[in-house]
């Protein structure tokens, strides 16, 4: 009988079954050959199911990624153009009125702007033309659409803006500075 201190000499294996070579005796576990070399058709098919399934799982992450990169970019070309936009009617350089659905001039096709103005009443102020709302809500909505129509994204900033006529002095008003000159 073999001893576990001893080193093994030249097993092989017969079902599972280890002999020594001096005694005759068989026992289990001391030395293990493969039976065959490589790896069996069931390994090999299951490693390529696994491989297929974290590559599908893969490119949808990927895919996902990709729209939501696309989705960025067009927010913030919407926001640079409803703040410029909104920037424009703070100025002065646009009229400070509702307007219907238009392009975008400075856009590639597929933008569109609205821009809704809703005047506070209890703004008003009298001036020598008539009355002008001092303080007018200002809602505009950058629009995105696909060739086919179809509402792409959209895209709304909100802003209170003091109607810039009250900036500009009404020339036919008289100047008199502190001292009454």
């Amino acid at each position: 009988m073999m001893r576990w201190n001893q080193p093994v000499q030249a097993c092989r294996p017969i079902h599972g079954m280890v002999s020594e070579p001096d005694s005759g005796h068989q026992h289990h576990g001391l030395c293990m050959e493969p039976q065959r070399p490589g790896v069996s058709l069931l390994e090999v098919l299951t490693a390529l199911a696994i491989f297929f399934l974290a590559l599908v799982g893969i490119s949808q992450m990927v895919d996902q990624a990709s729209r939501t990169g696309q989705t960025v970019a067009y927010m913030t070309k919407a926001s640079i153009y409803a703040e410029s936009r909104l920037a424009e009617l703070s100025a002065g350089v646009l009229p400070l009125e509702t307007t219907g659905l238009e392009p975008i001039a400075e856009a590639e096709p597929g933008w569109f702007i609205i821009v809704v103005c809703q005047p506070e009443s209890w703004t008003q102020v009298a001036t020598s033309s008539g009355g002008l709302f001092g303080l007018t809500v200002v809602e505009v909505t950058v629009i995105r659409q696909t060739p086919s129509g179809n509402v792409e994204m959209e895209f709304s900033l909100s802003r209170v803006i003091m109607d810039p006529r009250l900036r500009i002095p009404d020339p036919n008003a008289s100047t008199t500075n502190a001292n009454g000159m």
